[in-house]
């Protein structure tokens, strides 16, 4: 009896591994995602006036008179010159 609970359950396995194998690397059975930087909104990257470092300008911060700033030490020292 032993025997064939043993056997059962290598025959169970084996189909768990056959079946995760067609699913492919994922083994969630779905297609695999695109790669984040394909997938991705194009971002509008800004200068920073103080230091020259490019960031999203969602990240950035702009003074009154337009310029952008990486940070709030860089906005308060103002635009390089």
């Amino acid at each position: 009896m032993a025997r064939i609970v043993l056997l059962l359950g290598l025959v169970v396995l084996a189909l768990f591994w056959a079946l995760g194998r067609r699913r492919g690397p994922t083994g969630s059975g779905r297609a695999p995602r695109e790669p984040a930087g394909r997938a991705a909104e194009p971002r509008t990257m800004v200068r920073c006036a103080r230091c020259g470092l490019h960031l999203p300008q969602t990240e950035a911060l702009q003074d009154p008179s337009g310029h952008w700033f990486c940070s709030e030490a860089h906005r308060a020292q103002g635009a390089a010159e």
